[in-house]
């Protein structure tokens, strides 16, 4: 017998006691004959309503105090289902109004419930249909089955307060017990007889549907037998074109085709993929990831993004990503990568297409390199520029006071200083054109380059550290047409680094040859190497890794700019740890030519001819005119192109020393215009520029002067180009 409790009501405002009562005896006589006789009725019958109806009669019979009562049992969805409700005076069912918090509790608890009086109880222990109702009294005792609760038994009065005593509850409870039972015994009769019929309709339909079907059946056997016969064709056409797809797809030797699953597993891997990775199919699908395709952790992040964005917005996306090879060779692939979709959309994999841009992406990192060398070079040519036209001030200026105090021995010392001076700066000058690769290729000769490397082996073996080892391999012959100071300069730098890269000892190797038309010369070290991000930045100028005051990053620099100026190439090959090598190609030369040398320049005087200079800087117009005329020549001097063309018109001079660049308007065009009033005009032009710098001559013009002076000008030349175009 389940558990319950009593709501023994007192006056109101006075604290209630709630008493829990458990197999509590039922002494009336009566009521101990109703339940047995229920009892006994309950278990002979199955049917639902038959019972119900049976403990509605004995619940009006023994309890003369209710009004209505109800028996409610909870169905799968944990809803309640009302069997039965009936009121005293009509044995019809009705649809009765009942406390839900009441039976909600006593569901939810398992425990009885009894107010005898409402009206004593608090109102806010009261339910709201409670009050509306104006319900009296209330019994509700749960039905209890295989100590589950399978539903509650309800009655209420609304006329008679304290309607109902703890004995009526006894019985309510006893009740309870033998109705679970019984209820729960003709539910599941009910459902087994439902799902009988329902089974014994299902058989009777069936047999008859398999009548049915078997006359179908034979009508559509034939069909069948022509649509397996048109089936069988569309997958051999189907495997016909799938076969066809397939090689299509491996037909492309320089396209790789790689499908993934969520799991980067690989699931398809064409010809291509083989030709370009180096792994064959067998090595990959099903057996190896994608990852194995990445070289470093910053691609696998890289890539990892990408995937991430495909499945998140489901639309193709393209980049270019470094990989690598079964050899270990890196390569840049253009990766397109589209999402596969299952049938209802959902994302079930990755299909990567690739092409190998390797190449394609060294000749644009080579592009980007000439591009900015170029604008680097364009740069040091103007810097050269104004170096020149600074220096052309002291050297002409020294040369002055040289000429004027030839009888002062201390004077002439301080002069020969400051001409040193000039030669430095201005060789320091030579050293930027070479880099920007605008000097003049006037002065290279034929020249053996076996013989620079030996000279320069001679200098480095006995000025390197004992723990470098030098070794040499070259021809007796190697000609070429350069300049060998410029040469040397250039192993001699490329020596200078690998020593400086093998601080602990190691190996220097320089070999030279033949390839082709080309001489072929490498510079090897075992040194610490350089990282990509070095190797893309050792050519620029003033770049060093060196701590300071130990390297200007000129070296390097101007080493690439003397190869270029020679007509040829230079490439490094280097990682860290494993030393570096420099390849450099330059031009062979055939046949054997030796340059014409000129003999020591003597100082010419002038008879008096008349000289027009223009220069736009005082600092070299001023010294070049006192030059001029302590050489014997009558001088006019002037600092714009302008007034250059209405001095030449009124002045008629015999040469003119033209400087090229100036403002307003630069020397080329005022040549031009002085030529168009005297073809014969005797023009030389005077430059910080080599003859090819940035701002040009006009071929009209280049053909038309008559010589080509680059600041700072030695007076010894100047006077020997006057005297040989007055001849």
């Amino acid at each position: 017998m389940p558990q319950y409790s009593i709501n023994i009501s007192g006056p109101k405002g006075s604290d209630k006691q709630n008493l829990l009562y458990k197999d509590r005896s039922i002494t009336d006589r009566e009521r101990l004959e109703t339940i047995y006789e229920v009892s006994t009725f309950l278990m002979q019958s199955l049917d639902i309503n038959e019972i119900s109806e049976k403990i509605m009669d004995s619940l009006f019979h023994c309890l003369k105090r209710i009004d209505s009562g109800s028996i409610l049992l909870v169905e799968d969805k944990q809803e309640l289902k009302e069997v039965i409700a009936r009121g005293r005076h009509n044995k019809k069912r009705i649809k009765m109004d009942y406390s839900r918090t009441i039976v909600n509790r006593v569901l939810h608890e398992g425990k009885a419930i009894m107010m005898s009086d409402t009206s004593r109880e608090n109102e806010e222990d009261l339910s709201e249909s409670i009050s509306i109702k104006r319900i009296k009294s209330v019994m509700c005792v749960p039905l209890i089955s295989k100590s589950k609760i399978r539903g509650a038994i309800y009655v209420h009065s609304v006329n008679v307060p304290t309607g109902f005593e703890k004995d009526d509850l006894h019985f309510l409870t006893g009740l309870s017990s033998p109705a679970s039972v019984a209820i729960e015994n003709a539910l599941h009769y009910s459902k087994r007889r439902k799902a009988e019929d329902a089974l014994r309709k299902a058989h009777d339909e069936l047999e008859e549907r398999v009548k049915d079907r078997t006359i179908e059946l034979s009508k559509t056997n034939a069909f069948l037998e022509q649509e397996i016969s048109v089936r069988k064709q569309a997958e051999e056409a189907l495997e016909r074109t799938n076969k066809f797809l397939r090689n299509i797809l491996n037909s492309s030797f320089s396209i790789s085709i790689v499908s993934t699953d969520l799991d980067h597993n690989i699931l398809f891997w064409n010809k291509g993929a083989e030709n370009i990775f180096g792994y064959k199919v067998e090595e990959m699908v099903g057996r190896k990831g994608i990852d194995v395709l990445y070289p470093d952790d910053e691609t696998r992040r890289e890539v990892g993004e990408i995937r991430s964005l495909i499945l998140k917005e489901k639309k193709a996306i393209s980049r270019e990503v470094k990989e690598v090879t079964k050899s270990g060779k890196e390569l840049w692939v253009n990766l397109n990568l589209s999402p596969r979709f299952d049938e209802q959309g959902n994302v079930i994999g990755i299909l990567g297409i690739g092409e190998d841009i390797s190449e394609r992406k060294l000749l644009e990192t080579q592009l980007q390199h000439a591009q900015k060398m170029e604008a680097i070079g364009t740069l040091t040519s103007g810097v050269a520029h104004n170096f020149r036209n600074i220096l052309a001030g002291i050297s002409m200026e020294s040369q002055l006071m040289q000429m004027k105090h030839q009888d002062l021995p201390r004077l002439n010392e301080i002069t020969e200083r400051i001409n040193d001076g000039v030669e430095k700066g201005a060789r320091l000058v030579e050293g930027l054109m070479q880099f920007s690769h605008k000097q003049t290729k006037k002065d290279f000769q034929n020249i053996n380059l076996s013989d620079v490397l030996q000279g320069i082996y001679q200098i480095i073996s006995k000025s390197f550290d004992k723990k470098i080892s030098i070794s040499m391999d070259i021809p007796e012959s190697l000609p070429i047409m350069g300049d060998h100071a410029g040469l040397s300069q250039i192993f001699l730098n490329l020596s200078n680094n690998a020593r400086d890269a093998m601080p602990v000892g190691g190996e220097l190797r320089i070999t030279a040859g033949k390839e082709g038309t080309m001489a072929l010369i490498t510079v090897s070290d075992t040194g610490c190497g350089m990282d990509e991000k070095t190797r893309e930045k050792c050519f620029d100028p003033f770049f060093t890794t060196k701590e300071v005051n130990k390297g200007t990053g000129l070296g390097l620099s101007t080493t690439y700019g003397i190869v270029k100026d020679h007509a040829g190439e230079i490439h490094i090959d280097s990682d860290p740890g494993r030393g570096t090598t420099f390849k450099l190609y330059l031009p062979l030369a055939f046949p054997d030519k030796k340059a014409d040398r000129e003999s020591i320049l003597e100082i010419k005087k002038g008879e008096g001819t008349k000289i027009l200079a223009v220069d736009d800087q005082p600092g070299v117009l001023k010294p070049m005119e006192e030059i001029l005329e302590e050489l014997g020549y009558r001088v006019a001097s002037v600092t714009t192109g302008k007034e250059a063309i209405e001095k030449y018109r009124s002045w008629q001079p015999e040469i003119v020393l033209l400087d090229r660049n100036m403002p307003e308007m630069d020397g080329t065009t005022c040549a031009e215009k002085i030529l168009e009033q005297d073809p014969d005009a005797k023009i030389v032009m005077l430059s910080g520029y080599e003859d090819h710098g940035p701002d040009g001559i006009y071929d009209k013009v280049r053909s038309s002067i008559k010589g080509y002076l680059i600041k700072p000008i030695d007076m010894r030349k100047l006077s020997l180009l006057l005297s040989r175009l007055l001849q």
